[in-house]
């Protein structure tokens, strides 16, 4: 099955990579990601949250957080110009936090 992020090549990676880090790291990536879909379109996932189909029975690794859940599905119905802002975003920040991961990894 195609995900829908696959047609984003770096997105895709970036969002893979969110699945290998911690708990800890994930919620840095994921406030600074809330902090673009709120300030360049503040309404957008409150208008698309009740269209969102909620599997209960398909759990994937992000379906268990809320935030998680929320960037997965709403950044589906996202412009490309809000893509992009999220994927320069990555580009920032996940360095930084697969740097520190690929020590962590290494480490042991």
């Amino acid at each position: 099955m195609t995900r829908w992020y696959d047609r984003y090549d770096e997105l895709g990676k970036y969002l893979d990579l969110m699945a290998e880090l911690s708990p800890e790291q994930r919620d840095e990536l994921v406030k600074g990601i809330m902090v673009i879909i709120k300030r360049e379109s503040p309404d957008f996932l409150t208008d698309l949250v009740l269209q969102f189909p909620l599997d209960l029975f398909r759990r994937r690794w992000y379906d268990k957080d809320p935030y998680l859940w929320l960037v997965f599905n709403g950044l589906e119905y996202a412009d490309d110009a809000m893509v992009k802002k999220v994927i320069d975003y990555f580009k920032e920040t996940a360095s930084a936090v697969k740097g520190e991961y690929d020590l962590k990894r290494s480490a042991r």
